[in-house]
């Protein structure tokens, strides 16, 4: 990572924890998800082209890429085959229930947005979802890794995390606040159309989106 990302607001030396396993800790995150993402599973670990999956492992994650993808609703796929579809877990700064999907991402949308099915309402077109596949995977991996090391930061260092000052929030929705900021941004409709037809990239608006999701009050 060159060095110019370590500022605000990927990082800053006094942050919270949340903030930065929310900014940088992401981005580390999807990073390293991409060597297992549609085009990073091809090459081995010396860095050759080289197609080391069984034929069993390649056919489970081209199911499972299709959730991603956007042919299979969020809502009637389980990512796990595991008889519960959603994972629960509270946030202990508030009085919020975070709904999460199991091993592909952390969040079930009631309005099953999800890649491929989304309008940009600005162009009237929908997105993509097999050109921006790696870059979707890249983004749900880092987000459940970065919260998953910030959760067992937070176990070992339970009175060692700091909040925002005048910010009436928990440490979880400081994470994920500083994650949907590093997608912010304004972007002229002309941009945003070449983006869209010649980038591999979602827009950033349906970056953070996508994820950030609750269904349960004090988190919006």
């Amino acid at each position: 990572f060159p060095a110019g990302i370590l500022q605000p607001p990927f990082f800053h030396k006094s942050f919270p924890k949340s903030m930065t396993y929310g900014g940088i800790g992401m981005v580390i995150g999807h990073e390293i998800t991409h060597s297992l993402d549609d085009r990073g599973r091809l090459f081995d670990g010396e860095g050759n082209l080289h197609n080391w999956w069984a034929p069993e492992a390649e056919r489970r994650f081209r199911e499972r890429a299709q959730c991603v993808v956007g042919t299979i609703p969020w809502s009637t796929f389980i990512m796990t085959g595991r008889n519960s579809k959603y994972q629960y877990f509270n946030d202990p700064g508030s009085d919020s229930t975070l709904i999460t999907l199991p091993s592909l991402t952390l969040f079930a949308s009631s309005r099953e947005d999800y890649y491929g099915n989304m309008t940009v309402d600005e162009l009237g077109i929908q997105l993509n979802g097999v050109t921006t596949q790696g870059e979707n995977i890249a983004d749900l991996g880092g987000l459940k890794i970065a919260f998953r090391a910030y959760r067992e930061w937070l176990q070992k260092n339970p009175t060692a995390e700091i909040l925002m000052p005048g910010l009436p929030l928990s440490s979880y929705q400081l994470f994920f606040l500083n994650f949907a900021q590093l997608w912010c941004g304004e972007t002229r409709p002309e941009a945003l159309l070449s983006k869209i037809r010649a980038g591999n990239h979602p827009p950033g608006k349906y970056r953070r989106v996508s994820f950030v999701l609750w269904g349960s009050k004090g988190v919006s």
